[in-house]
């Protein structure tokens, strides 16, 4: 199987220090097309059991040993959630200052193919799943939350300078989703929604993708 194969390792050389650094277990990594000096990457994380929801109570602790001879039915309180967009750690390093940013829970990044701009999406999965967009300024180092809202938020997508991007969110909690189109430019504070299913125009039955 794929996941028992070698995993690939990431190895950065920096010659004014005749230095190199290794990372083990790679699971991706990105470097900008031209303009910046910085470098990120995800690692393979260990596999461990799953958390339990945030809303689960942990009534085992709460309620009194049982008696001998007696067994307690098991209850859904004991029952894991399991993650469905499995996202990573990202680590963004500053090849020239050793700097680094961490992100949580990512699930896409991209740097912008012209400029400093860079951005980072997570998926915070509990009970109700929180989706944040990042934008980050890789040359001041400066980072910005553009977006923060319940439900699932994937494929965004910006134009070379980053100075706009779009993304589909949906806020559906079953599993046959049902997603919106967003937009968002430097000049506007939020972004706004631009298409759904009610939109006019839209034929019957037909929803964005």
């Amino acid at each position: 199987k794929a996941d028992k194969w070698p995993k690939d390792s990431l190895a950065i050389y920096f010659p004014e220090t005749n230095e190199t650094r290794k990372w083990a277990k790679l699971k991706s990594f990105k470097v900008p097309s031209e303009g910046a000096s910085v470098l990120a990457y995800m690692l393979e994380e260990d596999k461990k059991v799953e958390e339990k929801d945030s809303t689960v109570q942990k009534k085992e602790e709460e309620e009194p040993l049982e008696e001998k001879g007696e067994s307690k039915p098991k209850t859904k309180d004991s029952k894991t959630k399991k993650k469905v967009y499995k996202g990573s750690k990202l680590t963004v390093l500053d090849t020239k200052t050793n700097e680094e940013k961490i992100y949580q829970d990512v699930t896409e990044y991209s740097f912008a193919r012209k400029g400093s701009g860079m951005i980072i999406t997570s998926i915070e999965e509990d009970s109700i799943n929180t989706s944040r967009i990042y934008f980050l300024d890789t040359k001041s180092g400066d980072s910005v939350k553009l977006w923060e809202k319940n439900g699932v938020t994937k494929k965004v997508s910006s134009d070379e300078k980053m100075t706009q991007i779009a993304f589909l969110h949906s806020e559906d909690t079953a599993k046959t989703k049902i997603y919106s189109l967003y937009h968002w430019t430097q000049e506007m504070d939020l972004p706004a929604l631009l298409v759904d299913s009610l939109t006019e125009g839209m034929p019957e039955d037909y929803v964005v993708s």
